[in-house]
């Protein structure tokens, strides 16, 4: 899996770079385009294409690796949906470290990110978003028979044991001040090597990544069962744009209200095994500059 990964990223890379040299159009149905002012940032992104900073994390947004190299995942497909909606034809996706990915937006590496990234306050300090999409929340991944037995946050307190989190994720604040042991990681993959060497004890992460391995390992690891979240609420991702960007922004939020009112956010988050009863109200986004 980690030299899997290792592709995808280089593959990423290399394939940003191919496109911003040639060209590639997406691969998302047509639709009808929505009118923007002559000469906006708009027009520069339909003119120069659309760059997506991204994790490579099924089932947000990755790429193929079937050698198509096709951008996909649920938050690939709404860009790509949109981006056919506003009328942008080029879509360049580029790899990033989840903790990489606001510096990078602010230092315009990407125009957009989408990669499950929550709204927090801090992060509307130095960028600006759409409204929510839609929440997921974040369990426990454990070695098979749960050892530990572990079943909430107070659990893994009591018995003194160490998690293995994502760098920069939304959660690693809270679970901190529950005075849990955390050690941080920049990939699932790295996370689950270092549990199963007996580093870590446990491994936290979005369920829907949680879940997707455990499918493809059913032997090694297992999720906590049951799970009590105890107030680790549900993150409520947007897409993050630079704050100069916010005409961008605001076509983006434009089309997220049209896929949730048209049924289609539902139908891409069935897809990508999300509850589509997840789904935030249509709103108007998060105002800045």
């Amino acid at each position: 899996m980690k030299k899997e990964l290792r592709r995808w990223v280089a593959f990423a890379i290399v394939g940003a770079a191919f496109l911003a040299a040639c060209g590639s159009g997406t691969d998302s149905a047509d639709s009808d385009t929505n009118s923007v002012p002559a000469g906006s940032i708009v027009d520069e992104v339909k003119a120069s294409g659309l760059r997506v900073g991204f994790v490579g994390e099924i089932p947000w947004s990755f790429i193929e690796n079937d050698g198509s190299g096709t951008f996909t995942g649920a938050e690939g497909e709404i860009v790509k949906e949109c981006a056919t909606q506003i009328g942008i034809t080029e879509i360049y996706p580029v790899s990033a470290q989840f903790d990489a990915l606001l510096p990078g937006l602010q230092a315009k590496r990407w125009d957009i990110i989408a990669a499950g990234m929550s709204l927090r306050d801090q992060r509307l300090e130095i960028a600006i978003a759409t409204q929510q999409m839609y929440g997921f929340g974040v369990r426990a991944l454990v070695p098979k028979g749960n050892p530990d037995g572990i079943t909430s946050w107070t659990d893994i307190k009591n018995k003194d044991l160490t998690v293995g989190m994502v760098s920069g994720g939304n959660y690693q604040e809270s679970v901190e001040a529950l005075g849990i042991k955390v050690k941080p990681y920049d990939s699932l993959e790295s996370q689950i090597l270092d549990m199963e060497a007996g580093r870590i004890d446990v491994v936290s992460n979005a369920e829907l990544s949680l879940v997707d391995y455990v499918k493809k390992n059913p032997d090694k690891v297992e999720l906590a069962n049951p799970w009590n979240y105890e107030g680790i609420g549900a993150s409520m991702p947007a897409l993050y744009f630079n704050q100069d960007n916010v005409e961008l922004r605001d076509v983006f939020n434009e089309c997220v209200t049209k896929l949730k009112e048209s049924g289609k956010l539902a139908e891409i988050l069935t897809k990508w095994g999300f509850d589509p009863n997840s789904i935030t109200p249509a709103g108007p986004g998060e105002p800045k500059g």
